[in-house]
């Protein structure tokens, strides 16, 4: 799948993220769903006694409060997603390179990579808050030009700083390439979410007039569904342009049998 020898235009990275998507989908989809599930009820644990406030210190701007109530149980999901999510990741990246692979392995991983993984995940959004401070362009520029620190951890054994070089190695003299493929993805993923909102919806409207309440049991797992089917197809679309920009700098494996996995 990953597997060409010269660099692609954009259009056929995305149609090779399509093919890792759909070469990948069957082994991945089970661990994704169970893993959005999973984090779906903690959070509602964590939060959902306490929804009306979170909503009123967030729509008041009360900032410093919010960190201070909650500030612990929202850094503990914000680790838990990155460990979720980079370990789907890793399952797609090792299954696209056609290299045995399972959700256990890529989860486990992660797990030995999670301290480099937030190393380069707080000085990331160290470096996007100061950009955001100065101006928006800045930010913008730092949110693209490091975005690739967690394939770096993962795939090539950096750790977390010299993942955050490495992403902007292989972003430059390719920024506006990688911003056009970011935007692109944003906004077919904001009309997929749209479609999924009315999904979920129109599940939970039905499965309502037929049983006479709400299951709100099943809609957590067509949401979960829909959720992960979303989210292995940027990941698919990731991995192919990693590999991409990898091999624009003459870092990528020129082999099809060699591997971008270290």
């Amino acid at each position: 799948m990953l597997d060409w020898k010269e660099p692609l235009p954009l259009d056929a990275i995305v149609d090779r993220g399509l093919v890792v998507f759909n070469a990948t989908l069957s082994r991945a989809v089970g661990f994704a769903v169970l893993a959005g599930i999973a984090i779906n009820l903690i959070g509602e644990q964590m939060f959902g006694p306490h929804e009306a406030e979170l909503e009123a210190l967030a729509r008041e701007g009360r900032l410093l409060d919010l960190v201070e109530r909650f500030g612990a149980s929202l850094a503990g999901i914000a680790v838990l997603l990155l460990l979720v999510n980079s370990a789907v990741l890793h399952l797609v990246g090792t299954l696209a390179r056609e290299r045995p692979a399972d959700p256990l392995s890529s989860l486990g991983v992660t797990l030995r990579k999670l301290p480099q993984l937030l190393i380069g995940g707080v000085l990331y959004f160290v470096a996007l808050w100061c950009g955001l401070m100065l101006l928006l362009l800045p930010g913008l520029w730092v949110a693209v030009a490091m975005s690739f620190f967690v394939q770096a951890v993962l795939f090539d054994d950096h750790d977390g700083v010299r993942a955050l070089g490495a992403s902007l190695r292989l972003t430059r003299g390719h920024w506006w390439r990688t911003f056009a493929l970011y935007l692109l993805t944003f906004v077919a993923m904001l009309i997929a979410m749209l479609i999924a909102g009315l999904l979920v919806g129109l599940v939970g409207g039905v499965t309502a007039f037929i049983t006479g309440a709400r299951q709100p049991l099943l809609e957590l797992a067509v949401g979960a569904l829909i959720g992960a089917i979303l989210g292995l197809l940027i990941d698919g679309v990731v991995v192919a342009y990693y590999y991409d920009l990898k091999l624009r700098l003459g870092e990528a494996p020129r082999r099809a049998d060699d591997s971008m996995i270290a």
